[in-house]
């Protein structure tokens, strides 16, 4: 029984060691997820609040993607929602508000 505590003890640690590695990486995905996330979306929010129509259609129709995405915390949700309200709330006239619809569907 004594001589099996070397060799045990050597496989204990080696799958620690493998589970760390393992959680490592797992979190340096996650983390360079969530920052190509951050990129698409201040790439989506410049098209949403460009002058250009059809940039919009395609920046709002972006950031209902991106919010979707399980990249999207609670916060990101929250500010995208308000970057939306605030630019749709800019709207004054009907024809700009085609977009809009556009946007959602």
């Amino acid at each position: 029984m004594k001589d099996l505590w070397g060799p045990m003890s050597t496989a204990v640690v080696g799958i620690f060691a493998l589970v760390g590695v393992g959680l490592t990486v797992w979190q340096k995905d996650r983390t360079d997820r969530r920052d190509q996330w951050w990129k698409r979306a201040q790439w989506s929010l410049d098209l949403a609040r460009s002058q250009q129509k059809t940039d919009q259609v395609v920046g709002f129709s972006a950031l209902v993607a991106l919010a979707s995405s399980r990249y999207a915390g609670r916060d990101e949700q929250d500010m995208l929602s308000a970057v939306a309200e605030a630019t749709l709330l800019s709207v004054t006239d009907a024809s700009d508000a085609d977009f809009v619809v556009k946007a959602k569907s």
